[in-house]
């Protein structure tokens, strides 16, 4: 009876401690400070668990700041119980105007931040007057972090429910009590085997696994979308939720405990025995495809309207005495075929040659598609990443020249950038996308590869240009509701006033036309803050006031293949 007593009260203590969340209601940690400066900005705040620099144990909290009308900001942080860390990460500035900061202090201004020299910026410059910071962000950098290095000290605020505390304990210990007697009993009264019982125990056991621990985060970073809300029986206006059943499914499936951890089985096992992964697979040669890639649903939806669509832009921008140059970026897949039973259609690139010679003959509309010098070059250098749909340094420079080729037809005093104009680095991470910064890819994200995967991917030393006057290169960025966008000034470049329009084909592009001209306004039409998915196409919706107070002299449009199915929104207007 001792032994059973003592093994009762072990796994009481055990419950009792995996439930404190019921007993122990921590309340959130506050974060406030004074703010002031001109535009928008983001800012996220960090508490770490850890008194390091890895910030890999975080609870944190974003929001967007308009600094015209905020002067005092309130982040309450909940579930953050003895930060040892704090850092604010500013995720975008709608300029480069300085943005002064003071009064910083924590649970509701009991824990002041005086010792302001304990703060560094990663970017950009940082200075102190008359106890504030004044901040200063970098002109080509789109995140800044500026880190208290000081070990903070301090705990969350808890409550003890005495009540609930006892509950748990006494059932929890009646119950199991009763189930040791029961065991022990089992076979010495009922000469029955134990292993029936124990088998169920530990069955029903694992069932309560799942619902240990729900996932309250509102968006998965990893698949990049929304989670399930709840949705309960009763709603809230009184009436009865007749689905309850499939929306508890759906939340359910979506939060529950140890989901990230069985997925990434999943994935390995998929992995090793097909070569598939989470929306996507990886072909004998290390390349990664998502399955929007080769699904051809946008190629098999283009229609002759689409490219009219380019027909009507360029009409639109020679009314306005403008140059309208089309970039077409082919799809990885057609520079390197995957090694799989799952074929290229070819037809279809034949299709879009055939479409852009037409627009040429017909329309004199001015399109480049290098695909036959991307395939031609693609056995000598890495055009496309492997982890990563965007092409590489090398690939859009081939476009940068094809580019250039078709605009001194019409501007023969345009000097055209050559590799003597560059340095070169090597790194076998990707660097494709807005932020300018090297990581392991997007389709290593998408198809939710672990490290170890997206580690052994990376074999390949890719070639980075750096044009030999970068120094000489300023660089705005704005990134605020509705606009995502970048203003680049070279002085040495040609007196031309450039906009670069269209997706993210555009981030390696701007390795070497910022270079060309001396004025050239970047303009980003997805992925904008408040832009609606199925609106990213509506540029003129959107930019036409920022194309036309600009007053350019040339646009390049630059797209990817699966993108001309979205070409028949640009003049739709709702």
């Amino acid at each position: 009876m001792k032994k059973r007593t003592l093994i009762t009260i072990l796994i009481t203590a055990i419950v009792v401690f995996l439930t404190n969340k019921a007993w122990l209601d921590f309340k959130p940690m506050t974060v406030d400070f004074d703010i002031s400066g001109k535009g928008f900005c983001n800012i996220e705040v960090q508490l770490n668990k850890k008194f390091n620099d890895e910030f890999n144990k975080i609870k944190s909290l974003g929001q967007d700041i308009n600094l015209y009308q905020n002067n005092h900001v309130s982040y309450i942080i909940p579930r953050s119980k003895f930060p040892k860390k704090v850092r604010f990460v500013f995720k975008y500035f709608s300029d480069n105007n300085p943005v002064e900061i003071k009064n910083i202090t924590l649970k509701n201004g009991k824990y002041k931040i005086e010792d302001l020299n304990q703060f560094s910026l990663n970017e950009g410059k940082l200075s102190i007057e008359n106890n504030t910071l004044i901040i200063t962000p970098p002109l080509s950098r789109n995140e800044v972090i500026l880190t208290y290095n000081k070990k903070l000290h301090l705990r969350t605020s808890c409550k003890f429910d005495v009540k609930i505390f006892l509950i748990i304990s006494v059932l929890t210990f009646l119950l199991f009590f009763k189930l040791t007697n029961y065991l022990a009993d089992f076979k010495t009264i009922k000469k029955e085997s134990r292993i029936n019982i124990i088998f169920l125990t530990v069955f029903f056991i694992f069932l309560f696994i799942p619902l240990s621990h729900i996932n309250k985060k509102e968006v998965s970073v990893e698949e990049k979308r929304f989670l399930e809300k709840w949705q309960p029986l009763i709603m809230y206006n009184g009436t009865i939720n007749y689905n309850f059943g499939k929306d508890y499914n759906k939340w359910f499936n979506d939060r529950f405990n140890f989901r990230k951890f069985l997925t990434d089985i999943q994935t390995d096992i998929i992995l090793l025995l097909t070569g598939k992964a989470q929306k996507g697979f990886i072909d004998k040669n290390g390349f990664v495809y998502m399955n929007y890639e080769l699904s051809h649903a946008y190629y098999d939806k283009i229609k002759k309207e689409d490219y009219e669509a380019l027909v009507q832009f360029d009409k639109y921008c020679k009314d306005r005495n403008i140059k309208l140059y089309v970039l077409l970026v082919p799809s990885k897949e057609y520079i390197y075929p995957p090694t799989t039973k799952i074929m290229v259609k070819d037809e279809l690139a034949k299709n879009i040659a055939t479409q852009v010679r037409e627009l040429k003959e017909k329309y004199d509309v001015h399109i480049i598609d290098p695909i036959k010098e991307m395939q031609n070059e693609s056995k000598n250098n890495y055009l496309f990443f492997k982890t990563e749909h965007h092409w590489t340094d090398d690939g859009a420079f081939i476009g940068y020249k094809e580019l250039m080729k078709e605009i001194k037809k019409q501007y023969p005093d345009i000097p055209v950038l050559n590799e003597q104009d560059f340095n070169f680095s090597y790194n076998k991470k990707v660097r494709g996308d807005w932020e300018r910064e090297y990581y392991w890819g997007e389709s290593t994200r998408v198809t939710n590869l672990r490290l170890i995967y997206k580690k052994k991917l990376h074999n390949v030393n890719y070639r980075y240009f750096t044009h030999k006057d970068s120094n000489l290169l300023e660089t705005q960025i704005i990134h605020i509701p509705y606009k995502r966008m970048k203003y680049h000034y070279y002085p040495k470049g040609t007196n031309y006033r450039v906009i670069l329009l269209g997706t993210s084909m555009n981030e390696n592009l701007s390795e070497f036309v910022p270079y060309t001209f001396k004025n050239v306004l970047r303009l980003r039409n997805n992925y904008v803050i408040n832009i609606p998915t199925n609106d990213e196409y509506k540029i003129i919706k959107y930019y036409e006031k920022d194309i036309l107070d600009y007053h350019p002299d040339i646009i390049v449009f630059c797209i990817c293949y699966y993108n001309i199915y979205y070409l028949r929104d640009l003049f739709k207007m709702e």
